[in-house]
């Protein structure tokens, strides 16, 4: 029986939160760290007008975990991003703007998949947030705060040895200083290139070359050019491409003149290299396949002449994440066929949305061939797929044990 909760005025619901806040940052162009703080304490301020009541149907797992646990990573030192306190603005972003995903397979604290969906769908359903949902976004606030404050301790200190390095001379000695972070071995190393390129006669300024080449690999190529280009008119036939080892070149000369040097009653069609001849094509090649991939699972269906497998696979489950096939029955398989072929009978090919959760279908059956991609967006009978995964995914598990 659902849950049924009373909801008043005093409590905050998404949208009101989606419309204040998401994208806020951006829009105002706030990009000071001294201005993030003031719009993440604005944050906290904001979210305590409101009430909020604990909600059994709340559950953290799925998307909102994820980008919880990222920021965690980040923190800590184990996700290298090029601007992370901006990338985890984006996190806390799409964390308060979006309903909760539970990936297909996904199980937390002993519930399994079907009750979290159920669960997370009766509570993204509400539109209201919650008071468990309310104190994660608070924690997220604050340790992106004390990131901030940490990152500021470090740059002040670096600040102060560079001051006191630089500036600390007499007046004399108070010259235009270097462009920071260039270390000096190379900026001597410029400056002497420099004079050496540029402090010249006219009639010897002849184009440059470009920086950083090896002078050895410059004259490799001087060389190079020289041998092949520096020749007579008669003797200007088509080069060789440049980085192909000799011994392949000969090879390949070797294979042409072997191939096309022949007689014209022998001059019969050579087979494709590389791609089997149809012909000879084996039957136990022909086979039918499904693979549906959402997030981090995967179930594959194979039919063969004479066998049907079956796998499951999931990456963030280590239980379950191996690659050992089971054997099912034609019976089975053809009726996995039929129902997909029902739920996917109006799909587009392509459904684009800002949830971030990407999943794929690549089916190619006795007749059926079509991929499906997701990438934030799902059509509307969803759920009737994640059911019918979901009975295979027990199936798998069951003949597995």
């Amino acid at each position: 029986m659902e849950k049924i909760i009373m909801i008043n005025e005093k409590n905050l619901k998404r949208k009101e939160l989606r419309d204040k806040y998401v994208y806020y940052y951006e829009k105002n162009d706030i990009s000071d760290n001294e201005h993030i703080l003031i719009f993440l304490e604005g944050i906290l301020k904001y979210l305590e007008e409101f009430e909020y009541e604990y909600d059994e149907n709340f559950v953290f797992c799925g998307r909102k975990k994820f980008l919880y646990e990222e920021i965690i990573r980040i923190v800590n030192g184990e996700q290298k991003e090029n601007d992370p306190i901006h990338f985890m603005l984006g996190s806390l972003n799409e964390f308060m703007r979006d309903d909760n995903f539970v990936s297909f397979g996904e199980e937390e604290a002993g519930i399994g998949f079907v009750e979290l969906r159920d669960k997370n769908d009766l509570y993204s359903k509400e539109g209201v947030i919650c008071k468990q949902e309310k104190t994660k976004i608070e924690e997220i606030i604050n340790i992106i705060k004390e990131y901030i404050n940490n990152c500021k301790e470090v740059n002040n200190v670096n600040n102060i040895e560079i001051y006191n390095e630089k500036y600390d001379i007499d007046p004399e000695d108070n010259e235009p200083q270097k462009v920071y972070g260039i270390p000096d071995a190379m900026r001597k190393q410029w400056e002497e290139n420099a004079n050496k390129k540029y402090d010249v006669d006219p009639e010897d300024n002849e184009p440059q070359k470009v920086y950083g080449i090896p002078d050895v690999m410059r004259k490799q190529w001087k060389e190079k050019t020289n041998k092949k280009y520096d020749i007579e008119p008669e003797d200007n036939e088509p080069q060789k491409v440049y980085g192909i080892p000799d011994a392949m070149r000969k090879q390949w000369e070797e294979e042409t003149n072997k191939k096309y040097d022949i007689e014209p009653e022998d001059n019969e069609p050579q087979i494709v290299y590389g791609v089997p001849n149809f012909d000879y094509l084996d039957e136990e090649m022909k086979k039918e396949n499904i693979d549906i991939v959402i997030e981090n699972c995967c179930l594959s269906l194979t039919k063969r002449n004479n066998i049907c497998d079956l796998l499951y696979v999931n990456k963030g489950i280590v239980s379950y994440s191996n690659d050992l096939n089971i054997f099912i029955s034609f019976q089975k398989f053809d009726e996995f066929c039929d129902r997909l072929k029902t739920i996917i009978a109006d799909w587009n090919t392509e459904y684009l949305g800002d949830s971030g959760v990407k999943w794929k279908l690549n089916i190619d059956i006795n007749g059926l061939s079509k991929q499906i991609n997701g990438n934030g967006a799902y059509p509307e009978n969803w759920n009737e797929l994640i059911d019918l995964l979901s009975e295979y995914e027990i199936l798998f598990k069951n003949n597995l044990n």
